[in-house]
């Protein structure tokens, strides 16, 4: 800005200063260094306006930046927010299927264990009649068995009885024993 010497017309040497020897040459040395000082100035200003200017966008810029986070923050809270949401739903909507999944495997297998029950009871009914029948008809035999053994027994006790009483009278009568020797 002060790249220029200034030439001083009172003295012969050149200086950035000017010598202030009279009034009216000062106004007429002062007035370039007055200008490149305005200049100066004026340059400044603006620049300082400038890089204002920049500041003050840069400012609002960094404003719109910190909204847009905050707005991209509560957006993606939201987001998560109906991301759990829907989450549990699924797993909700899930559990719901696979419960009634599990309550249509429980239905078919009840129906399928019914029926083999019922086919069981099919074969296995007839077969104890059988056995039943069989069991009353065994119970019968030994009841005659006994029966018939009780009438043996009773025999035998009546045989028995006349037995003994045939071997006295035998024994007791000589003659007939000695007969019955010899045939």
């Amino acid at each position: 800005m002060f790249d220029k010497p200034v030439r001083n017309t009172t003295t012969s040497h050149t200086s950035t200063f000017p010598n202030r020897t009279s009034q009216s040459d000062t106004h007429e040395d002062l007035s370039p260094v007055c200008d490149i000082s305005n200049i100066a100035y004026e340059t400044l200003a603006a620049d300082r306006r400038g890089k204002s200017d920049h500041m003050a966008r840069s400012h609002s810029a960094v404003d719109e930046a910190n909204e847009s986070t905050h707005q991209l923050e509560q957006q993606n809270n939201e987001l998560m927010h109906r991301l759990r949401s829907t989450e549990s739903k699924h797993s909700v909507s899930c559990a719901h299927e696979n419960w009634a999944v599990t309550g249509g495997q429980l239905h078919n297998m009840r129906s399928k264990l019914s029926s083999e029950l019922d086919c069981l009871r099919g074969e296995l009914v007839p077969q104890i009649n059988q056995l039943r029948t069989s069991a009353a008809i065994v119970a019968n035999q030994i009841t005659v068995v006994q029966v018939n053994s009780e009438d043996l027994q009773r025999r035998l006790s009546t045989t028995h009885s006349e037995l003994e009483k045939w071997w006295l009278n035998k024994t007791t009568q000589p003659s007939l024993l000695r007969t019955f020797r010899s045939e």
